[in-house]
């Protein structure tokens, strides 16, 4: 089971064509995760069946190789519907159980600064927190647009 207990946020909670909201959000924090990060959280079809069987919570994610993700990642930042396309060609599905909810954050209403009156926008975003295995990291490239990757100990030295 996917959900919560207690709070269930608004964007949630709101119907959507297709698929549960709750899902897709998780496939949408999946997908840009691997486009901002480079990891792909996800299942090969004898993982998602091990998870099944065992009911473990957390099964490693799939291995693929760098040099294919770095080339799918390239098709997804292009267009993001190429997210299905690289799951069905890596036979992998989004491993939607993986994913803890951590927090929702509803912005306040925002008004643009110039320009004619538009309609108030407003963000209404999940977060969500995942486990890797402590035993094989998996790679990891920020995109320098959305994520960055500052060095940990020049930072901590200037701090001490």
């Amino acid at each position: 089971e996917l959900a919560s207990p207690g709070y269930r946020p608004p964007c949630i909670l709101e119907e959507t064509p297709g698929m549960p909201s709750d899902i897709a959000f998780r496939i949408c924090a999946i997908r840009e995760t691997f486009e901002e990060c480079g990891i792909l959280v996800a299942l090969n079809k004898f993982q998602l069946k091990q998870r099944q069987e065992a009911k473990k919570p957390f099964v490693k994610s799939t291995a693929i190789d760098y040099s294919l993700l770095k080339e799918w990642r390239a098709r997804v930042e292009q267009n993001d519907e190429n997210f299905l396309s690289l799951c069905h060609e890596l036979q992998v599905v989004p491993d939607v159980w993986a994913l803890a909810e951590w927090c929702n954050w509803l912005t306040p209403v925002m008004h643009p600064l110039t320009g004619p009156p538009k309609r108030p926008t407003r963000y209404d975003t999940m977060f969500y927190l995942t486990f890797m295995d402590s035993e094989d990291y998996p790679h990891t490239e920020p995109d320098n647009q959305e994520a960055f990757s500052p060095e940990v100990k020049t930072v901590l030295n200037f701090i001490l």
